[in-house]
C-alpha cells in the first residue's frame, strides 16, 4: 500500500501525461486536408522476418520444452522436487 502522504503533491490529473488521458481526452489530432495521407502499402521484408523469427524462435524453445519434459516423464524422472512439496 502507498502512504497517503506521498499522493499530497502530486500534479491534477489534467497535468500528467499518461495513456489514458492521451486516449479519454482525444490526444490524436487528423493532419490537415493539404497535407497527403499515403494509406495502403505494405511492411517492408525485414518485418517479416523480424516477426518470422520471434514467433519461430518462441514457438521452437516451447516445443523443444515441451519434448524435454515428456522424455523426463517418460523415463522416471519427477518434474518436481521432492524438498519444494515440504
Amino acid at each position: 500500500m502507498v502512504h497517503p502522504a506521498r499522493h499530497r503533491h502530486r500534479r491534477p490529473i489534467e497535468e500528467r501525461p499518461s495513456a489514458i488521458r492521451f486516449r479519454f481526452y482525444g490526444g490524436t489530432q487528423d493532419p490537415k486536408e493539404s497535407f497527403p495521407v499515403r494509406t495502403g502499402g505494405h511492411m517492408v521484408g525485414s518485418v517479416y522476418l523480424g516477426l518470422l523469427f520471434y514467433i519461430g524462435f518462441g514457438g521452437f524453445v516451447l516445443w523443444s520444452s515441451i519434448r524435454d519434459m515428456r522424455e523426463l516423464w517418460r523415463e522416471g524422472y519427477p518434474l518436481y522436487c521432492e524438498q519444494d512439496l515440504h
